[in-house]
C-alpha cells in the first residue's frame, strides 16, 4: 500500500471496517508498532536500572580486559540488545496471540449492536483504525463499560486530526449505546496518544508497571471517560 503525504480534512471518511480492508488495516497496525520500536528503546535505556546495568557491566568488562576499547563496544552491545528485545515483542505483538482480534474483525467487532471497528479513510486508502468492545465493568453491574481498542494512524497521515475524528467517532457511537463510560488502556510510549485522551475528556484512573512476558517492564496508563459527565 503507498501512503500519500498529505491530505484535505475533506478527503477524510470514517466508515465501518469491511473484509476488503483486512490487508491495510493490518498493514496500519504494523506501521504504528514499528514506529514505536525507536522511541521504546530511548525509554528502556533512559530507565535507571538499563543504565546501571550498562554502566556496571562495562565497568566490568574493561576491568577484565583492561581495554579501553572494550568500553565503547559494550555499550553498543547494550544498545543492540536493547533493539533486539524491543524488536522481538514488536513482532510477538505483531504476529503472535495479541492478533487474534485483528484476524477476526467480524466476529470480534462486528456481530453485536454494542462492538464496533472503524477505518478512518483517506484517498481511497486506510490511514487509521479504532474498535470499541464491551467491557466488565468496574463498580457494579448496572454500568455499560466500553472499552476503546485499536487507535492506530499510519505515521503517514499523523498531525491532521485523524485520531481525534476516530476517538470522536467512538464517543458518538458509545452514547447512542447507552454506555455510561468509555475505558481505555495505553503504555509510556504512546504520550501523544495520552495528551489526546485528555484533551477529550478521558481520566487517569492508574498507572502502574507490566511485565511483558513476564521479563520486559512497561508503564501502563488507565484512562476513563464519564458519559453521563458529557451529557450534562
Amino acid at each position: 500500500m503507498k501512503h500519500k503525504l498529505t491530505c484535505k480534512v475533506d478527503d477524510l471518511i470514517i466508515r465501518t471496517w469491511c473484509q476488503k480492508d483486512d490487508s491495510e488495516t493490518k498493514q496500519v497496525l504494523r506501521d504504528g508498532s514499528y514506529s514505536n520500536i525507536i522511541p521504546w528503546c530511548k525509554i528502556r535505556l533512559k530507565k535507571l536500572s538499563t543504565f546501571t546495568f550498562i554502566n556496571v557491566l562495562t565497568a566490568s568488562v574493561y576491568f577484565y580486559f583492561q581495554n579501553v576499547y572494550a568500553i565503547p563496544i559494550t555499550v553498543i552491545l547494550n544498545i543492540l540488545v536493547v533493539y533486539l528485545l524491543t524488536s522481538l515483542g514488536t513482532l510477538y505483538y505483531l504476529y503472535g496471540p495479541p492478533l487474534y482480534d485483528m484476524n477476526n474483525v467480524k466476529e470480534v467487532y462486528l456481530n453485536s449492536e454494542d462492538t464496533h471497528f472503524w477505518v478512518a479513510e483517506v484517498n481511497g486508502h486506510v490511514a487509521g483504525t479504532i474498535a470499541i468492545v464491551r467491557s466488565e465493568s468496574d463498580d457494579n453491574e448496572t454500568q455499560k463499560v466500553a472499552w476503546l481498542r485499536r487507535l492506530v494512524v499510519h505515521r503517514n497521515y499523523r498531525g491532521m486530526g485523524i485520531a481525534r475524528k476516530l476517538v470522536s467517532t467512538t464517543q458518538t457511537f458509545c452514547k447512542n449505546c447507552n454506555y455510561t463510560h468509555i475505558k481505555l488502556l495505553t503504555t509510556e510510549v504512546h504520550e501523544p496518544a495520552r495528551n489526546l485522551y485528555e484533551s477529550m475528556g478521558f481520566k487517569l484512573r492508574n498507572y502502574y508497571c507490566k511485565y511483558l512476558n513476564g521479563l520486559v517492564p512497561v508503564w501502563s496508563y488507565d484512562y476513563i471517560y464519564n458519559i453521563s459527565e458529557d451529557n450534562e
